[in-house]
């Protein structure tokens, strides 16, 4: 188990704030940062599989451009 000192108080539990630690962040915006991060990946795919449904309902492949090169 780690302790991660993260605010000094003048009295026990409540008082004026003597020291803070700048670095320490929230599980709070972690979570939510990651969140984020999980809602921006899954939008992509979901942009990526709706790209590739409307080019096989056209009958036009994506990668079709290469066929002529070979």
């Amino acid at each position: 188990m780690t302790l991660t000192l993260v605010k000094v108080l003048d009295g026990s539990m409540c008082g004026e704030g003597l020291w803070q630690n700048e670095r320490f962040v929230t599980p709070n915006k972690m979570r939510s940062k990651a969140m984020i991060q999980f809602l921006k990946k899954r939008e992509e795919k979901l942009m990526n599989k709706s790209e590739r449904k409307k080019l096989l309902k056209e009958g036009q492949d994506e990668d079709g451009y290469l066929d002529s090169a070979f």
